[in-house]
């Protein structure tokens, strides 16, 4: 890091522009429009009337999710895969492609599977393809020989691809991601298992967001890991896992409450840590708490200073619980993640 105009450099810039090694800047929030009297409520997208579930359960295992949309129009189609003979940032090169032929079309969205990194098609040759906003910033460079790739296009108005984020962790609570191809109500697997889906997202835009609720549901367990509200396009869930090698900082989190003009209601509001959660006698602990009373919305924010640590394979949660039914309250947290190997 050097300084500018005499300046020191600013960490909170820094990191996520990625100058400092070893180091990742998460912020994480979530909403529940679903919060009671009768209990805490994690505050997620599951808490909701429709759905309900007010406790947020992780898998017992790594497992296979099973990804469905509540809605048809969330579908897509793959009009074009393959491996890479070559290609850079901006290219994709297939000796034995077709992608005239088959179809493909300006802005449809081209998912490098090895990579994990995703663009959208702005040129269409007949072996080779013009990306744009396609980088992968771990490798220093994108579409490589032999990378395995896959072109699609949304099939209705919904969205077509669904984004599980890298700090999906596996079952050594290491991190890793991949691209799910939509196909409506019907559920498509996951190629990786999953221990942890802390944000999904979606890509691919038929007419707008997401038409209907899309969930990732644990195989074996049955129970919903993540879910995408309609017309969110991503997940807003104040829950994190630690990964593996990896410690934690919360710089801070925060708290709100949203609630018509005139009615008074109070949130207690707490965050919740879960340490050696390998262990089956590890437990969920309040790690701070704070109240929310107001006439109307309200909102307030709590600096750790110095910042809470969070070893590696630590689970944290933000939960409300109010004075009255049906609160909707927001609720995140601001984390610094440091690798213990840099």
């Amino acid at each position: 890091m050097s300084k500018v105009f005499g300046l020191e450099p600013n960490i909170f810039l820094e990191i996520p522009k990625g100058e400092i090694k070893g180091h990742t800047w998460i912020n994480k929030f979530g909403r529940s429009t679903n919060v009671d009297q009768s209990e805490f409520t994690d505050i997620w997208d599951g808490a909701n009337p429709v759905d309900d579930q007010a406790i947020w359960l992780p898998p017992t295992a790594a497992r296979i999710h099973d990804i469905a949309s509540a809605a048809t129009a969330d579908v897509g189609t793959v009009v074009s895969s393959g491996t890479l003979t070559g290609g850079s940032d901006t290219t994709l090169l297939d000796t034995g492609a077709t992608f005239s032929s088959d179809g493909v079309a300006v802005d449809d969205i081209v998912l490098n599977d090895t990579r994990d990194v995703y663009g959208y098609a702005s040129a269409v040759a007949e072996n080779t393809l013009t990306v744009y906003r396609m980088h992968d910033f771990n490798e220093g460079g994108t579409n490589k020989l032999n990378d395995n790739y896959r072109v699609v296009t949304p099939a209705s108005t919904g969205v077509a691809v669904l984004h599980i984020h890298g700090f999906g962790l596996d079952a050594n609570f290491d991190g890793q991601e991949e691209f799910v191809v939509l196909n409506g109500t019907t559920s498509v697997p996951t190629t990786k298992s999953y221990l942890r889906i802390p944000r999904m997202g979606v890509h691919c835009f038929g007419d707008s967001a997401n038409l209907g609720t899309i969930t990732a549901t644990a195989t074996t367990d049955a129970t919903v890991t993540a879910q995408i509200n309609a017309g969110a396009s991503q997940t807003k869930m104040a829950i994190f896992t630690i990964p593996n090698d990896t410690t934690g900082y919360m710089t801070g989190y925060y708290g709100g409450i949203n609630r018509a003009a005139g009615q008074a209601v109070r949130s207690d509001l707490v965050l919740i840590v879960k340490e050696d959660i390998e262990s089956a006698t590890s437990g969920w602990v309040h790690k701070h708490h704070l109240s929310l009373a107001e006439q109307g919305s309200s909102y307030l924010r709590h600096p750790f200073q110095p910042y809470l640590r969070l070893p590696e394979k630590t689970d944290v949660k933000m939960a409300g619980q109010g004075s009255a039914n049906n609160l909707d309250i927001t609720a995140g947290f601001d984390l610094i993640l440091v690798d213990n190997n840099s």
